[in-house]
């Protein structure tokens, strides 16, 4: 976040270009090809689960989760991609609302969640901490199975292995 904003800079950033984003995420290929398929393998078999899609962007995985059966609660920061969400998402079972990864996730109930999937979104968060306790509030006792990638979150790799613990 940008000292004396309101808004981390990431939300002006991927207003601007939501569009392009969203015409160009499905097709690039390290998208299409690596961490899409790599995030949604990883999270298994989802027929009849309740996912959260934390940091949704366009919808992109929402669509796919909810395609293969789930019923998916997701949420972005950017009202641009929300829209975009929205439009990619119509017909199929997916809530979708503004959220923010840095606050907390009070309009999701506890224990509600077999799996999480936060993908491409810490890159953008000061503090992880706060975003792995929400994480595991919301997701079941036991049946937490969180997904997330960055390539260049360095520190999000040294903070597990530093401390020796499962993030999820």
């Amino acid at each position: 976040m940008a000292k004396g904003d309101s808004d981390p800079v990431a939300v002006s950033a991927y207003a601007s270009f939501a569009e392009r984003y969203d015409a160009l995420a499905p097709i690039k290929p390290h998208n299409a090809l690596y961490e899409r398929p790599a995030s949604l393998e990883l999270l298994g078999d989802v027929t009849g689960l309740n996912i959260l899609d934390a940091g949704c962007g366009s919808g992109i995985c929402s669509e796919k989760l909810a395609g293969s059966g789930a019923r998916v609660s997701a949420f972005d920061i950017t009202p641009e991609m929300l829209a975009l969400a929205r439009q990619r998402c119509a017909g199929v079972d997916v809530d979708i609302r503004l959220g923010n990864l840095e606050r907390a996730l009070d309009w999701l109930a506890d224990g509600s969640f077999d799996r999480i999937l936060c993908s491409l979104a810490l890159d953008y968060v000061e503090k992880l901490e706060p975003v792995f306790a929400e994480f595991s509030s919301r997701g079941l006792p036991g049946r937490l199975a969180g997904v997330l990638y960055g390539p260049s979150n360095a520190r999000l790799a040294g903070h597990a292995h530093a401390r020796d613990e499962n993030l999820f």
